[in-house]
């Protein structure tokens, strides 16, 4: 799974308090945009926003590398966590900190350098991991700021979001269904569906009771993204179950 940001957000969102992610074209790796947490003047004090990936599952021995180049205050605690959440597990772990008081890094990655490459193993998550990658942003409030963070070229090897199919004549990795987008969801949820057995099929959204809150139904074969109105059911976490020749549950968050 691979970002150089060209093409938009291509399923990462963003949010949180003082929220400055955007994709500019003043700065980048390659070849004309990236992602940056600031504007042209630069950042602002008490920001805690996060850029989040969409939602994944990780094959063995999967990685995440990505091009960085930032400018922040070297005393204080402003920079970037890079976390990665698991949400089969629902726990969250730091991978790094860059920024702030580590500003010169291994190999003289950090301020004044340009751009630089980071990379990360994730072999220690098992395979079927479902997870998230994100990059948050905090500052302090001492008022020494810089101009931010500039993310560009995010690949992500040995994970997937869903069926891929036939691909170069070699079989890919088939899911009955992928993951929920976006997610946290505030109107509508996306989600591919793929069966080949001739039987009808459902796809049940549960809350977190177990009560089925609603209900679509198809008949098999399939191999097609279905859409889900959210808008009219309270906020909360739920579960999306689809049932062909097997049962598949996937959680999803709804927002207001």
């Amino acid at each position: 799974i691979s970002n150089d940001v060209e093409s938009g957000a291509s399923g990462w969102t963003h949010s949180g308090t003082n929220d400055m992610w955007n994709i500019t074209d003043s700065n980048s790796h390659s070849p004309n945009h990236s992602w940056h947490c600031g504007d042209a003047a630069g950042y602002v004090n008490n920001m805690d926003c996060g850029l989040i990936s969409p939602e994944l599952t990780l094959a063995p021995d999967a990685s995440i590398e990505f091009w960085t180049t930032f400018d922040v205050a070297i005393y204080g605690c402003d920079g970037v966590y890079l976390i990665i959440h698991d949400l089969t597990a629902s726990t969250a772990d730091t991978l790094d900190f860059i920024g702030s008081g580590g500003a010169l890094g291994p190999a003289g990655k950090g301020i004044g350098t340009g751009w630089v490459p980071f990379s990360y193993d994730l072999s220690m998550f098992e395979a079927g991991t479902d997870a998230q990658i994100e990059f948050r942003f905090k500052t302090d409030n001492d008022g020494d700021t810089g101009t931010g963070f500039y993310i560009d070229d995010i690949t992500i090897e040995g994970a997937y979001t869903g069926y891929t199919g036939i691909s170069g004549g070699s079989l890919q990795l088939v899911v009955p269904m992928g993951v929920p987008f976006p997610n946290p969801s505030t109107e509508a949820v996306s989600v591919h569906l793929f069966s080949e057995i001739q039987r009808d099929w459902t796809l049940g959204l549960y809350d977190i009771s177990g009560r089925l809150v609603s209900e679509t139904t198809g008949a098999s074969p399939i191999n097609s993204t279905v859409n889900l109105n959210v808008s009219d059911i309270p906020p909360g976490i739920y579960f999306l179950r689809f049932s062909a020749e097997t049962e598949t549950s996937r959680k999803m968050v709804v927002l207001r």
